[in-house]
């Protein structure tokens, strides 16, 4: 089932922010920040994240009958971000590089603001930290480009 949100239970969300944007990114996208302040797509793979995640423009009204979510921000616009608490479930991207994902797997970044499926879990092997959440149904992994995938944050 498509969503046309990137909140998809309404919460729990800790806090927005308005933040410029350093390069193109697409609502859903798992974010951090440069060292000039403003937002970039999450570079790190397997790394910790905090569960900020791009929103939808909930205020763009163009004539591509697009929806918001399909609608990137462009270098230097303001983005709308939200920070996720545990339990929400966020519209975000999983990974082309990725296996396929099973509900309940453990997602991290892939290092280029999508998420990918972690390995196994292995007791002081695994930065558990790193994991944004969990696949909150199973996804097969596109053959090339990315695809949405429900996510509940950790």
């Amino acid at each position: 089932m498509a969503y046309n949100a990137i909140n998809l239970k309404k919460g729990p969300v800790q806090y927005t922010e308005e933040v410029a944007a350093e390069a193109a990114i697409t609502p859903g996208m798992l974010l951090a920040f440069d060292a000039s302040g403003e937002v970039v797509k999450h570079a790190a793979a397997s790394t910790n994240a905090l569960p900020r995640f791009a929103l939808e423009q909930a205020w763009r009204n163009d004539a591509t009958d697009a929806p918001a979510i399909d609608v990137d921000y462009a270098l230097a616009d303001t983005v709308q971000t939200g920070v996720f608490g545990t339990g929400a479930l966020v519209n975000a991207f999983l990974d082309s590089t990725s296996v396929d994902a099973e509900k309940g797997d453990a997602l991290v970044s892939a290092g280029n603001g999508n998420l990918e499926v972690i390995g196994a879990i292995t007791a002081g092997a695994t930065n558990i930290n790193a994991i944004v959440g969990y696949a909150y149904e199973a996804v097969t992994s596109p053959v090339s480009g990315n695809v949405r995938i429900q996510v509940e944050v950790r």
